[in-house]
């Protein structure tokens, strides 16, 4: 068994996540409504785990391939939604 790093509230995640937004948003803007910080460190003063997550969000499923095309998609998880994943930073963008 693994263990799960949990931290103290970091105020630094935020603008990791603006980072990463900065990053993303010009190749998906297109094809997306929005690409919003989710998960447990957009929470502030909430412990977490060390992981910026985002999520692209898109009108219906229709506009995901485009969403896709536009990133880099480097694995899909069980449900078969693509995942695109910033190796910039550590995090992870899911299309929602």
């Amino acid at each position: 068994m693994s263990l799960v790093e949990v931290r103290a509230y970091d105020p630094e995640w935020p603008r990791t996540f603006e980072r990463i937004r900065a990053n993303v948003w010009p190749a998906v803007q297109h094809a997306a409504k929005s690409l919003e910080h989710v998960g447990s460190t957009s929470v502030p003063g909430l412990r977490a785990k060390p992981v910026i997550d985002a999520c692209i969000v898109v009108a219906s499923r229709r506009d995901i391939p485009h969403v896709v095309k536009a990133g880099k998609v480097l694995h899909r998880p069980r449900d078969n939604r693509p995942d695109l994943r910033d190796t910039s930073q550590r995090g992870a963008l899911s299309v929602c």
